[in-house]
């Protein structure tokens, strides 16, 4: 992590710096209709001479030459809060996706008359253009180091012990610029990263941040509130703004890690996957976020809000999973699946605890029965049947663990039959005349040609369309249970003859 400042210039002299007194900003000055007006309602803080006055040094600084641009960079301290208070209060793009008001908004928490609207809505040309001469900025911050000038600067020096870019810093880029700007935003995550590769190390401590304190911390008070049965009018109004507060954090956390999957360095990628506790943390907050959307005491007038926001964090933390594990073994599904993938030890080691620890995130007591609803809706994205089938022989599992991948294939073979249901019964619904209803008894046939990839050690079925597919009145009369039983005691003895 950073330490104090030394007293070493790194190259960057304060000589050449320029005594520009940069503006910082406030946090009204990015409320989208926020206004100060004096007592007779006339309007006493132009926000537009502000905007004109703000871009103009920043395009100045811009202008530069190398070494100028760097020591005012290292020694000018305008400059430094002048961005981080950008940062701090310009608009972040996922708020407004749902129905649930930025942070700075509730802060306002005020109506404002149409007059105030339109000169609010008059200054989107002047909010434009200091985006765009900050995101210069942090591009020129960023890109001057790779560009090969060097005029003997250290460069890494003065960006990580300046603490001109931090982990924080490039999220909130992220979450600043996503929309239009991601090619840009994540060049220069990826130079920040190149420069210094001390930031890796910083990214890690944040992932255990989130891992042991944050989310945990978050997902244990989110727990507490839900099952508060006992609240009057009052406490209900206050218990809902908790809740509400609660989700807004939550759905801040799993924006900004889609920011990371998406916009940083493909290690970092790896780094999330491999964590221990990431996937299962991840797990656990969807289950309880799901557990709480239909459990919570919430006062009428949030309760579709706060529904629909709770809806989408899930589906963010689903889609984060997927996308780990799609970057994870997104080519074993190929013909000849790379040697790479197929020797990383640690990946296919992390599937098999993956595998172990699923669906007992919420567990009260030990022998309480796992819950695999969260695995149930990833599969509808991953192809864990598939992953089972090319398990590497390097990294057989142990008989005592074969019960998981075992429950594994059942829940794939689920999924496969419910998809093969909606296809027989829109076959059905197109054969029958309008005029008839279809028999209420009737039940589509399983397929048994599509039966999902078995476990490594079983016989992989080829030409498929060869197989005849046994008519209804063939098949034993078998509960559902009896045949997942059946299935999974043959995989676990083809395991164990194997080895």
């Amino acid at each position: 992590m950073k330490g104090k400042k030394s007293h070493n210039d790194f190259g960057v002299p304060q000589k050449h710096s320029e005594n520009i007194p940069f503006l910082s900003f406030l946090q009204e000055d990015f409320l989208p209709k926020q206004i100060q007006k004096d007592a007779r309602s006339k309007i006493v803080l132009d926000i537009k001479e502000v905007l004109i006055h703000a871009c103009s040094q920043y395009k100045t600084l811009l202008e530069l030459p190398l070494l100028s641009f760097w020591s005012t960079m290292a020694h000018n301290s305008y400059i430094l809060r002048s961005l981080d208070s950008f940062l701090s209060f310009a608009r972040r793009g996922h708020f407004g996706v749902v129905e649930v008001p930025a942070p700075d908004e509730r802060a306002a928490g005020q109506i404002f008359d149409i007059e105030e609207q339109q000169y609010k809505k008059g200054l989107d040309l002047y909010y434009n253009e200091l985006y765009r001469v900050v995101l210069n900025v942090f591009l020129r911050l960023s890109s001057d180091p790779l560009s090969g000038a060097s005029e003997n600067i250290d460069y890494a020096h003065v960006i990580y012990h300046n603490w001109l870019f931090d982990i924080p810093k490039l999220l909130d880029l992220c979450s600043i610029y996503q929309g239009g700007n991601e090619e840009i935003i994540q060049k220069i995550v990826q130079n920040v990263f190149k420069v210094e590769g001390a930031y890796k190390d910083d990214f890690l401590e944040l992932v255990k941040e989130l891992t042991d304190k944050i989310l945990p911390d978050n997902i244990k008070t989110l727990n507490r509130h839900r099952k508060r049965e006992d609240l009057d009018v009052g406490l209900l109004k206050t218990d809902t703004e908790e809740k509400e507060k609660i989700l807004i954090y939550l759905y801040d956390i799993v924006e900004n890690l889609g920011f990371i999957i998406s916009m940083f360095p493909k290690t970092c990628r790896d780094d999330l996957f491999l964590d221990k506790k990431f996937l299962m943390v991840m797990e656990s907050a969807y289950m309880n976020i799901n557990s709480a959307r239909k459990q919570w005491r919430i006062q009428d007038e949030k309760r579709d809000v706060l529904k629909a926001l709770a809806k989408k964090i899930e589906n963010d933390i689903i889609h984060i999973i997927e996308t780990l594990f799609n970057h994870v073994f997104g080519d074993v599904f190929a013909k000849n699946p790379s040697e790479k993938v197929m020797k990383n030890k640690k990946a296919w080691t992390q599937l098999h605890h993956y595998m172990n620890a699923t669906g007992k995130t919420d567990l009260a007591k030990k022998d309480d029965e796992p819950n695999f609803k969260f695995l149930r809706k990833l599969m509808k994205h991953v192809d864990f049947g598939g992953l089972l089938q090319k398990f590497p022989d390097a990294h057989i599992v142990k008989e005592a663990d074969l019960e998981n991948h075992q429950v594994i294939v059942m829940l794939q073979n689920e999924r496969i039959e419910e998809l093969i249901n909606r296809k027989h019964a829109l076959e059905n619904k197109e054969d029958t005349e309008p005029s008839e209803k279809p028999s209420v008894n009737s039940s589509p046939v399983k397929d048994q040609s599509l039966k999902s990839s078995p476990v490594k050690g079983q016989e992989v079925q080829k030409n498929v369309e060869q197989i005849p597919v046994k008519k209804a009145e063939e098949l034993p009369a078998r509960t559902k249970e009896e045949e997942g039983t059946r299935e999974a005691i043959r995989i676990i003895e083809m395991h164990i003859g194997k080895k």
